[in-house]
């Protein structure tokens, strides 16, 4: 199961605590940008932390080089992610 948002993560793993000894041999737990309370549960959640603060940098350059008109719109960049694996997944 993937949980898209931070905010939604507590309460699908609350939701789940009935279910956490299935986690998971029948049921994996993946959430996005919610390192820092997922490795003090039981079982520990495995998350996708995205690198925020380059987003922002990245985000902020591209808006001025398309300001100063040294840039063309739709202009993409691809930044890598960590994947912090933990018990709530099997991999």
């Amino acid at each position: 199961m993937f949980v898209q948002n931070q905010w939604a993560l507590p309460r699908v793993y609350k939701a789940l605590q009935p279910m956490a000894h299935l986690l998971p041999q029948q049921i994996g737990l993946l959430g996005l940008n919610c390192e820092d309370w997922t490795n003090l549960t039981t079982p520990t959640v495995s998350t996708i932390i995205e690198p925020v603060d380059q987003e922002g940098r990245e985000a902020a350059e591209m808006l001025l080089a398309l300001l100063d008109g040294s840039s063309q719109p739709g202009e993409q960049r691809i930044l890598e992610c960590k994947l912090n694996w933990l018990d709530s997944t099997s991999i």
